[in-house]
């Protein structure tokens, strides 16, 4: 009987958690993340840079925080190389119907203040480079900004023209998004490998088939 007890009780208490999980709020706090292979990190402000995240409920009550120092984020930054970046490579497998998923974060961001120097080797690349990240910031911004925060929301994108792979990424932000959204992005990606996968099985096996009846009549 004491079993059957804390069973339930454990059962009780993981949905409970589940529950506060799914109507908690994900909270990002970016503070003064430099990374750049130009030069080293001289920005003062740069030293003092942390990531925060906390999960909230109703904006007040936090019940899950975690905070990345500046060492933590230097380990992440040193497997961070932009110039050893594939364009081409990602511009073919990540495609414009995967990126559409997004949506269904509805982030929401209350500051920003994003300062991008970026070029590589090709000119003409480097400049298509800057003019889409600019075209993708300018149409996506006005949409996940919070009400009432326009004034808190700052970007400067600009080309490096050096034939070089080069990059300097300065940035401060505030960035929002429900749990719930989250977990209904996730489903809707796992879904969505899963019938890719479903058909290009299917794909194989149809022609598996024709194979064989070309073999046998042929």
């Amino acid at each position: 009987m004491i079993l059957v007890l804390i069973f339930f009780s454990i059962i009780i208490l993981l949905i409970f958690i589940a529950f506060l999980i799914l109507i908690s709020d994900l909270k990002i706090y970016i503070k003064n993340i430099y990374l750049s292979n130009i030069k080293k990190e001289n920005n003062e402000n740069a030293k003092n840079s942390d990531i925060k995240i906390s999960l909230s409920i109703f904006n007040k009550l936090n019940f899950i925080s975690l905070k990345l120092n500046k060492d933590r984020i230097k380990n992440i930054g040193k497997k961070f190389h932009i110039e050893k970046l594939d364009i081409k490579k990602i511009e073919k497998e990540v495609q414009p119907k995967d990126l559409l998923l997004l949506k269904e974060l509805k982030i929401k961001i209350s500051k920003l203040n994003l300062d991008v120097k970026l070029g590589v080797e090709d000119v003409i690349l480097t400049s298509y480079i800057i003019a889409l990240i600019s075209i993708l910031i300018s149409n996506i911004l006005p949409h996940i900004i919070k009400k009432n925060m326009y004034k808190n929301c700052f970007y400067d994108i600009k080309p490096i023209y050096k034939d070089k792979n080069l990059y300097e990424i300065s940035l401060n932000c505030i960035i929002e998004v429900k749990m719930v959204h989250i977990i209904n992005m996730i489903y809707k990606i796992v879904k969505k490998r899963r019938s890719d996968k479903n058909e290009r099985t299917s794909n194989r096996r149809a022609y598996d088939n024709s194979d064989e009846q070309f073999a046998k009549y042929g």
